[in-house]
């Protein structure tokens, strides 16, 4: 599977394994040029966004869940600009040569206004069907960056979820906080 598009008597064609599979529709086409392309919009550097347009603050909140997780973490020494350039949220558009913010960042880190302008339709919505699957119980519309919303979501499925007593060895383990933290990270 190359980076071109295949075209054989006016017919798009994919290679899928062995197989040449026949595209159809534009958002097929669509979708295998976004997969076939060497350049990633995640990357994409918007120049007009600085420090005030992220809330740099919570990089502590960051640094503190990597010292819960590993506290010989390298990232956890660097300075704020050391660890947005390693973390790959400060970089250069390999298109333009423009350094700055890409969208990464904004989505980590950035104020409500910075994330509207770059991802308008940005949002993350949590429904709570129980009683009835046609309507929700309960919903929680998270608009703010993600490292905000990864707390709001965590708050929302503790309110719903059973905090069981669970034995694994010997050992009592938090079921609902392991359940919690997979369901909100994937």
């Amino acid at each position: 599977m190359g980076p071109s598009l295949y075209t054989f008597k006016g017919a798009v064609y994919d290679r899928v394994a062995d197989a040449d599979v026949r595209v159809k529709s534009d958002a097929q086409i669509t979708s295998m040029m976004a997969r076939k392309q060497s350049y990633y919009s995640e990357r994409t550097v918007y120049s007009w966004v600085t420090e005030e347009d992220l809330e740099m603050g919570l990089l502590d909140m960051v640094r503190d869940a990597l010292r819960a997780n590993d506290a010989d973490h390298p990232w956890l020494s660097l300075s704020d600009e050391e660890l947005l350039r390693a973390a790959r949220l400060y970089g250069c558009d390999q298109l333009t040569g423009k350094r700055g913010f890409n969208c990464a960042a904004v989505a980590l880190l950035g104020k409500e206004d910075a994330i509207l302008d770059v991802m308008p339709i940005y949002r993350t919505d949590a429904v709570l069907r129980r009683v009835e699957t046609d309507r929700y119980d309960d919903r929680l519309v998270c608009r703010g960056n993600l490292v905000r919303a990864y707390d709001e979501l965590v708050g929302f499925c503790e309110k719903w979820l059973p905090d069981s007593f669970v034995l694994d060895g010997g050992q009592r383990k938090n079921a609902r906080d392991i359940i919690v933290r997979e369901l909100v990270c994937n």
